[in-house]
Parts: C-alpha cells; sequence; structure tokens
C-alpha cells in the first residue's frame, strides 16, 4: 500500500464521524467571479504567470476577473485568525494556505476558482456550460491506476455555487486537523479529505461532469519541447483550456 493510501485510510479512521453525518444543506448562489490568487503578489510573479492570468482576462470579458495576494485576500473572504496565525508562522505552507483560502472563497461567495497556472486560449462551450451552471465541477483523472483513486479529483481548477454541501464538511475537518497538528501529513491533504467526502457521499459525486484532467495537462508536458509549435496548436484547438507550471521551465 503506497503512502498517500495510508494516510487516506489513516484519515478515514480518525475523523469517521464527521464523515459519516448527514451532508448540511444550504442555500446557495452562482456567482461569475473568476477567483485567481498568487499570495507574492501579480507584479512579482513569473512570466508564464502574468501571461496565464492575462490570458483569462482577456479570453473571459463577461467574467469577473479578481486576482488575490497575501495583502488583499481579505477583502474578499473571512479565514479563522488561528488558521492565518499558523500560515504566517510558517506552520500551514503556501500551498496548503491556497487550499484553504479557494475552499472558503468558493464556499462563501461561489464563483471558479482558477489556479494562477492556467492559460486559457479562448472561451468554449464546454467552459462556458461550466461557469454558467450552479452544479459542482472539478476535473478527475479517470484512469487513477497505482494511484488507489486517493487523488482522482483536481482542485486547481473548481466550480461551484457558495455553500456548496460537500466542501462544508471538508472545512469541517480540514480545521479539525490544522487545529491538532503543526505539519501537513501528506501534500494533498485537501485532496485526500474531500475524496473521502465524496466516499461517504457518493450521491453527490454523481451530479458532476466527468471530464478526464488529461484534456487539460497535454500542453505541460510539452514546455521544455522545441519545435512544438504545431502541436502546441493542436492541443489548443481540441482544448483550449490548459494547466501548465512555471517550474523547471
Amino acid at each position: 500500500m503506497n503512502k498517500m493510501l495510508k494516510v487516506k485510510n489513516k484519515l478515514r479512521r480518525k475523523y469517521s464521524s464527521e464523515l459519516e453525518k448527514d451532508l448540511e444543506v444550504q442555500s446557495g448562489v452562482v456567482n461569475n467571479t473568476i477567483w485567481i490568487m498568487w499570495l507574492q503578489g501579480l507584479e512579482n510573479a513569473p512570466c508564464l504567470v502574468k501571461k496565464a492570468v492575462k490570458s483569462v482576462e482577456q479570453s473571459l470579458p463577461e467574467q469577473k476577473v479578481v486576482v488575490l495576494d497575501a495583502n488583499n485576500f481579505q477583502d474578499y473572504v473571512s479565514v479563522p485568525s488561528d488558521i492565518i496565525d499558523k500560515w504566517k508562522l510558517g506552520v500551514i505552507s503556501n500551498p496548503h494556505f491556497s487550499d484553504i483560502v479557494r475552499m472558503e472563497l468558493l464556499i462563501q461567495n461561489g464563483g471558479t476558482w482558477f489556479d494562477a497556472t492556467i492559460i486559457l486560449d479562448k472561451n468554449f462551450d464546454t467552459l462556458q456550460n461550466i461557469l454558467d451552471s450552479d452544479q459542482t465541477f472539478f476535473f478527475q483523472n479517470l484512469r487513477p491506476g497505482q494511484m488507489g483513486n486517493s487523488i482522482w479529483l483536481s482542485n486547481w481548477f473548481i466550480h461551484t455555487r457558495s455553500n456548496e454541501p460537500t466542501l462544508l464538511r471538508v472545512r469541517e475537518i480540514l480545521y479539525a486537523y490544522w487545529r491538532h497538528h503543526n505539519f501537513a501529513i501528506d501534500y494533498f491533504l485537501f485532496h485526500i479529505i474531500w475524496h473521502l467526502v465524496y466516499e461517504f457521499h457518493g450521491e453527490e459525486l454523481k451530479k458532476i461532469k466527468q471530464i478526464p484532467n488529461a484534456l487539460p495537462l497535454q500542453l505541460m508536458y510539452l514546455l521544455n519541447e522545441k519545435n512544438n509549435e504545431t502541436l502546441i496548436e493542436e492541443i489548443l484547438h481540441e482544448f483550449p483550456l490548459q494547466k501548465l507550471t512555471y517550474k523547471n521551465v
């Protein structure tokens, strides 16, 4: 059994009572805001990130695009002070704090979270249908293989209405974890908890449209290759939204 599955089983045992409870159903609203965050400030971001954010703004003029950073995120979302304190002390890393902020943004406001490394060549019907929907959506690894389904969901693009029931339960468990621990048991802590919530409440998962994350990850693997312009054009034509990385480029 790999490490991630061991972590998943450990968290399942520890938070079984929270996972088994009926999900809380609250009224929610659909929001046309695109949420993006670069904690260090967009002016300090790598060139690729700046280009990615600009591509989203240009391709989705009908959407409100909000770029958050360490100085302004509290203008848009409330995060418990003890959690912020742990982040400022370095107990909660930037990536794990980003997971918390996106969760709270979507619970409190609804809308769509875009990682700052998503490039959008143009709007297209599949994306617009997601943005117009009141249903939760995220890309899924439909062939998880040896990962044992433990990270079959992606959280770099999430669309949902406010007060989404599974995220409300993730919030409860995630804060319980951080209030009793000063380390992340796994880099994919958020993913594992959300997966467990869906495992216990499979009826919610059935509502989510299945689109494989292989489609928006194609371009990432070509970033360091030369003479690939034609292939890049083909990929963007097939699926104009692509998740990139600024690392090792």
